[in-house]
């Protein structure tokens, strides 16, 4: 999708991180009424819907897109295979200067701490047969451990310097 055409399509509202429908000329439909009860119908209202894990859609030309990377192209251009992040982790935060394009594996350092996660705390689990907390983190695909700990908050602290080093920018606090 290229920023023409979006632009063609919508405007951004930065106060609240959403693309909004503009009155779309009668060449980006097959037929009058089409584009009569578009415009009638979605002319300036914010485009789209929060989908079941609060992520915002857009559908546009029969095709459903992720708001994150309509608004990236819109300002930016192409996207290419690049995957867009939203650097406070919620998804459906939107404004442009909460996203960036990453790679699948930069995404996935900042992802946020799983619902089955028992430590409350995002690495470290608890390993039965020490008794003890265990850093481990996940690189590349390699799972790499980071010592046994008696003490939740030392593993906690550990696992988080690890992930700053390692993953810098992208690690989840």
């Amino acid at each position: 999708m290229n920023s023409a055409y979006l632009r063609e399509c919508f405007t951004y509202d930065g106060a609240i991180g959403r693309l909004v429908w503009r009155e779309r000329p009668t060449t980006h439909f097959r037929g009058g009424a089409g584009w009569h009860n578009f415009n009638q119908q979605c002319a300036g209202k914010p485009a789209g819907c929060k989908n079941k894990y609060g992520r915002n859609e857009i559908k546009l030309d029969g095709k459903t897109y992720k708001a994150a990377r309509l608004i990236w192209a819109w300002h930016f251009g192409r996207i290419g295979e690049r995957q867009i992040d939203h650097i406070d982790g919620d998804p459906g935060n939107d404004r442009v200067e909460n996203l960036r394009p990453v790679t699948a594996a930069q995404n996935a350092q900042n992802r946020t701490m799983s619902r089955r996660n028992s430590s409350g705390t995002m690495n470290v689990t608890w390993h039965k047969p020490s008794n003890k907390w265990w850093v481990r983190i996940t690189v590349n695909g390699k799972t790499r451990s980071f010592g046994l700990y008696e003490n939740l908050g030392t593993a906690k602290c550990i696992a988080a310097k690890k992930r700053q080093y390692l993953f810098g920018e992208f690690a989840r606090a």
